[in-house]
């Protein structure tokens, strides 16, 4: 398998602005059942723009976890974790914080890991503290904390996803080849992402940009690990064969060299 790593990187250096700078926000970019997204801009000194997108985790009393035991199942390794998992089962207060504190921090984490690996994410910016504030835009009164990145797309229009896009068969093949190479340096992370589809794969300067990470496992410790990968390119390969091509699971699993992968070769 070639995976592109000569590649251009998709933001500068220097891209966000440090120093003194003042933000403002921009508006709601996107709001669902656990989150909102919303665009910030950071203005520095010299008048030059970041654009950022910051992702805010709603309160404990709106958000909706759906069952997650097959991603969560290798978070709370080491000491006290038998005990954090007793109390998480056992439907406790402290057990349903600590769960939703690690399902929070290990998004960041893992958007941190990939990006450091060379993976095709939005940069990471920095972590985001819990805030109240008043529902005049949201019928979310407050928001717990989050994290903050780089925004994808030409401000203030955000990045289509693929799931919104439509591919002439020649470009949808070059796409399919280009997400594969993503999928390829994930699993080199030893990551699989877990919820992989048409919807968190945005599209943006003819790259594929991989977003959404709340279910991304370890590829070697994580006992679903074979499954959620293999559900994730049976996704994408329905997509690209909507498109025209003849996206195969079978050849794109031994092109992004799975079965080595998992048995933790890099």
């Amino acid at each position: 398998m070639s995976i592109t790593t000569s590649r251009a990187p998709l933001f500068e250096p220097d891209w966000l602005v440090d120093g003194e700078y003042q933000e403002e926000s921009l508006g709601i970019l996107k709001t669902g059942k656990e989150s909102e997204v919303s665009l910030v801009a950071r203005t520095g000194a010299d008048g030059r723009v970041s654009y950022i997108a910051e992702k805010r985790f709603k309160s404990r009393m709106f958000r909706s976890f759906q069952d997650d035991t097959h991603y969560r199942e290798d978070w709370f390794r080491g000491p006290g974790g038998a005990r954090a998992l007793r109390g998480i089962k056992r439907g406790r207060e402290a057990g349903h914080q600590l769960l939703e504190g690690a399902w929070v921090w290990h998004e960041w984490n893992e958007l941190v890991h990939l990006y450091e690996c060379g993976v095709t994410v939005p940069p990471p910016v920095g972590r985001v503290t819990p805030t109240e504030r008043a529902a005049r835009d949201t019928r979310v009164p407050e928001a717990e904390g989050g994290y903050s990145m780089a925004f994808i797309g030409d401000a203030p229009e955000a990045a289509p996803r693929f799931s919104s896009l439509r591919f002439g068969p020649q470009e949808a093949e070059h796409v399919w080849q280009a997400t594969l190479d993503e999928v390829a340096l994930m699993l080199q992370a030893r990551r699989a992402h877990g919820d992989l589809s048409a919807y968190n794969v945005l599209y943006w300067r003819e790259r594929p940009v991989i977003i959404d990470f709340s279910q991304t496992v370890d590829l070697v410790t994580h006992g679903s690990a074979r499954e959620l990968l293999r559900r994730d390119l049976e996704r994408l390969a329905t997509y690209f064969r909507k498109q025209g091509i003849a996206a195969d699971v079978g050849e794109a699993w031994d092109r992004v060299n799975a079965e080595r992968a998992l048995d933790g070769r890099r």
